[in-house]
């Protein structure tokens, strides 16, 4: 993929390199999800990065902080080279994150957090130290206009936009600690879960600090991502497609370099798609709001044999919502949930899933599958009562019987049903998460995300048991970070921005959107 220099970046030399990268390049086996990226952070400047989900973003920034490993490529910090091991590697040289979900620690102090793990930095033991750190962090929040926050005071009982003001000057605060001069922060999507004033008041802090340092923002907020940087890069497909100041970059053609990929029709199956999906609603929702604010005022149906797609950014709520609808997530505050006409009183998993609800996690290895455990086990998770799990693996003929049909259905390439699903490929292992509730003969499947790190071969493999599963009369509630996905497998798309549902999309097969007119609402 060839890359666009919108304009010269001669024009935005500010201050010195603090971080370049040259060629990094991240491949999990077959797949590639980063290729290539060359870029430089300099001092006094903030540069923007943005792209759709799957970009490769994420994996940048895991790079450059030393939790994950560059299979080729090379990074230089301050002119010096720079692998670090770990992000305690990266801290100790002045390269910090502060991600969208705080870091923090609720229950400990301002000045504990701000040092935490760096204690050993400060002289003496006990009180003495604990006098130490104290006195630096008030001067600390005194150089950045927060003298008002009480240091000893639990970081749980200030505000949301007071902590993440302080994990930037937590940066900072470490970077003196260890004698650096001008530290490089990456604000990973630090604006989510702010209001526009709180986001402003943040937007200004960061002006504030900048000469200071060499910043990295990520942001899916178009605005603020083109008013606060002052260079961009856009990524799509792991890879830099353009860089540019920002005034040379309207959204139109951010919108047009993030997207614009060829979907293949054969690829979604997109032939077994009928013109209109059925009228029969199987599932209804009503004004859905969730405790802890990740959505609110959501309203669908989702009728019987069709695909109904969710899509939005990271943080617009949409796997939020599935997993509340199921009862894994947020319990519900208010709204009204409807399975085949009948009102459900209390949403908990046990009771979705006897009326027929299936429900796939977006991360497989963490909350979906023991992995130590064979095929046949996995595949009779949902089947198993209080106990069970304590009793050992089931090897009743009935549960080995439905075990080898479900490999066969579903092409699970294994030695057979007593092999340890660790040793399969992440293809075979989440057409086993999907094929378990085929076996419970489940009706309505919640799919977050269920070709996430599967190869090409795998995804259209799960596209065509999808699409055989509608014509049977399943319904499908599908969540993915994948617009294309979205737009070839769904009858419907719902948009998700800030929690809320901004517009709703119809799919059918004669009428595909493009990219760009669904990422045009959710940024």
């Amino acid at each position: 993929m060839s890359e666009a220099t919108l304009t010269d970046d001669s024009v935005t030399q500010a201050g010195n390199v603090l971080l370049e990268t040259e060629g990094l390049t991240k491949k999990y086996g077959e797949y590639t999800a980063l290729n290539g990226v060359s870029l430089e952070v300099r001092r006094g400047e903030v540069l923007g990065l943005i792209g759709e989900n799957g970009a490769g973003k994420s994996t940048l920034l895991n790079l450059i902080t030393g939790t994950t490993d560059p299979t080729s490529g090379t990074m230089r910090l301050r002119g010096q080279k720079y692998s670090p091991r770990n992000y305690r590697d990266a801290s100790q040289v002045g390269v910090y994150r502060v991600f969208q979900e705080l870091a923090l620690v609720s229950t400990m102090s301002v000045y504990e957090n701000l040092f935490l793990a760096h204690e050993q930095r400060f002289p003496g033991f006990g009180p003495p130290r604990m006098a130490a750190m104290k006195t630096r962090a008030k001067a600390l929040l005194q150089k950045y206009d927060h003298s008002h926050v009480d240091v000893t005071r639990s970081v749980g009982e200030l505000d949301f936009p007071t902590r993440q003001i302080l994990e930037v000057i937590k940066c900072i605060g470490l970077s003196e600690l260890y004698g650096v001069e001008h530290p490089v922060i990456l604000l990973d999507e630090p604006t989510t879960a702010l209001s526009l004033d709180e986001t402003v008041f943040f937007a200004d802090f960061v002006r504030r600090i900048r000469d200071d340092a060499g910043i990295i923002f990520v942001s899916h907020r178009l605005e603020e991502l083109i008013d606060l940087s002052d260079r961009l890069l856009i990524m799509k497909d792991g890879e830099v497609v353009a860089r540019t100041p920002d005034f040379a970059m309207t959204p139109h053609a951010i919108h047009a370099l993030m997207v614009g990929r060829e979907r293949d029709e054969g690829f979604y199956q997109e032939h077994k798609q009928t013109e209109e999906a059925g009228t029969e609603a199987v599932l209804r929702c009503r004004d859905l709001v969730d405790s802890q604010g990740e959505f609110s005022g959501i309203s669908f149906d989702l009728h019987k044999g069709e695909i109904l797609g969710i899509g939005g950014v990271v943080g617009s709520g949409k796997s939020a919502l599935a997993a509340s609808i199921y009862g894994y997530g947020s319990p519900l505050a208010s709204g009204a949930v409807e399975v085949n006409g009948k009102k459900v009183d209390k949403v908990t998993v046990a009771g979705m899933m006897r009326r027929g609800l299936g429900y796939v996690p977006p991360e497989r290895g963490d909350v979906g599958m023991l992995l130590d455990h064979s095929v046949s086990w996995n595949l009779s998770l949902p089947r198993l009562g209080p106990g069970d799990l304590d009793r050992g693996p089931i090897k009743t003929r009935s549960e080995t019987k439905s075990a080898v049909t479900m490999i066969g259905k579903f092409g699970i390439k294994t030695q057979g049903p007593e092999q340890a699903v660790v040793e399969l490929s992440g293809g075979n292992q989440q057409k086993i998460m999907i094929a378990r509730w085929v076996a419970r003969r489940s009706s309505i499947l919640f799919l977050d995300n269920p070709t996430r790190g599967v190869d090409a071969g795998a995804k259209a493999e799960i596209y065509r048991l999808l699409r055989d599963l509608t014509l049977e009369g399943v319904s499908i509630l599908l969540v993915s970070d994948d617009l294309l996905e979205l737009i070839g497998l769904s009858d419907r798309i719902l948009l998700m921005k800030d929690g809320v549902v901004v517009h709703e999309q119809q799919t059918p097969p004669s009428a595909k959107p493009e990219e760009s007119d669904l990422i045009s609402h959710m940024i």
